[in-house]
Order: structure tokens, then C-alpha cells, then sequence
């Protein structure tokens, strides 16, 4: 929803489920425009296939399934003392 909430087109959107889960994964997914691609089993497999799965040159971001919101530093430095994490605005998302 984070994606999605952030105005980004759910065509954009690809969700890369583990062989066991891609059903599921489908039926909740598919209705709301994103597209579910059986992904593999593992972790390093799962980014294998993702990798694949675009072409040379595509540009990508990988995030897990289960993340609310992004966050961000007030910060330039990490030595910055004064720094506090903050939401990344959603219209930010978009590119």
C-alpha cells in the first residue's frame, strides 16, 4: 500500500512471491493492478530471479513486503548530533 499511496502506478509495481505463497499472493494482489510474478524460493534465489527478470539498464528498487512508511535524516553527516529521523514525504516517491 505504501507504493501505491505514494501515487505510484500499479503497473509499475512488481511483487515476487516464493513458489508457495504465489497464489495467495495473486488473488490479493492482482485485483488491485500489481503485477505477481512467481519469484524462488530462498532469499538469494528470490533476488536472482528479480534480477532476471528486467533487463540490463532497468532501474529497480527491491523492498520487502511488510514496509509502512520510509524514513529519511534531518542530517547531512552521521556526526550530526542535531539529526532526527523524519517520514519520506510520499510525493517524493514518484521519479
Amino acid at each position: 500500500q505504501l507504493l501505491l499511496s505514494a501515487g505510484i502506478s500499479a503497473a509499475r509495481i512488481f511483487v515476487f512471491a516464493d513458489p508457495g505463497q504465489f497464489p495467495t499472493y495473486k488473488e490479493a494482489l492482482e485485483p488491485l493492478g500489481l503485477q505477481v510474478v512467481k519469484g524462488r524460493k530462498g532469499i538469494c534465489n528470490q533476488r536472482n530471479a528479480i534480477m532476471e527478470h528486467f533487463k540490463p539498464g532497468d532501474r529497480i528498487v527491491e523492498m520487502d513486503d511488510d514496509i509502512s512508511c520510509l524514513l529519511t535524516t534531518t542530517g547531512a553527516l552521521r556526526s550530526d548530533r542535531s539529526a532526527r529521523t523524519v517520514p519520506v514525504p510520499e510525493e517524493n516517491l514518484e521519479f
